[in-house]
């Protein structure tokens, strides 16, 4: 394995990782250039472990290599059961608070549960959504997609702000 074959090869699939980069992005959200830092990192794992005696194409085997290993890290950092963390002053020693979903619903108005059930259960796809954000990761199309199920539903502007504020006050103080 040559510099030269290297960096042709890097060349040749350079555009392909950034179409993974960007895919787990949209996913996932996070941040574009640190995960193109670690897709290069998966690239060079891929193409080291890459045996052309196996019958599969160079890009392929990096486009399942590098994919795998950023959606797994990805589903790593994503959190399913929220769990707040909380550093003590003058100690490295960590307190884990469990999130209670049942105390937080108990917290908010009838509208308010029904636009947290909305961000389990969304009735329409999150993909249709224009988004007024500059490149939008996934949790910015959710909302704008809640919003506009709430608007089509007759909510107006203020009730739609009103209880976002509502529910984020609530899990500020649920613990």
């Amino acid at each position: 394995m040559t510099e030269q074959k290297v960096l042709e090869d890097y060349n040749n699939t350079r555009k392909l990782v950034g179409h993974i980069v960007r895919k787990v992005q949209y996913r996932y959200g996070g941040d574009c250039e640190e995960m193109m830092a670690d897709a290069d990192e998966y690239w060079w794992r891929a193409y080291t472990t890459y045996d052309s005696t196996r019958g599969t194409d160079l890009k392929t085997w990096i486009y399942w290599q590098v994919w795998g290993h950023l959606t797994t890290e990805k589903r790593r950092e994503k959190v399913h059961n929220v769990t707040q963390y909380e550093r003590l002053q003058g100690d490295e020693q960590i307190v884990q608070h469990q999130f209670d979903m049942g105390k937080l619903m108990l917290r908010l108005s009838s509208e308010a549960q029904q636009v947290v059930l909305l961000t389990v259960d969304l009735p329409i796809p999150i993909v249709k959504i224009k988004c007024s954000v500059n490149n939008p990761t996934f949790h910015d199309r959710k909302r704008e997609a809640i919003k506009q199920y709430l608007r089509n539903c007759g909510w107006n502007r203020k009730q739609i702000d009103g209880v976002f504020q509502e529910i984020a006050e609530a899990l500020l103080h649920t613990g």
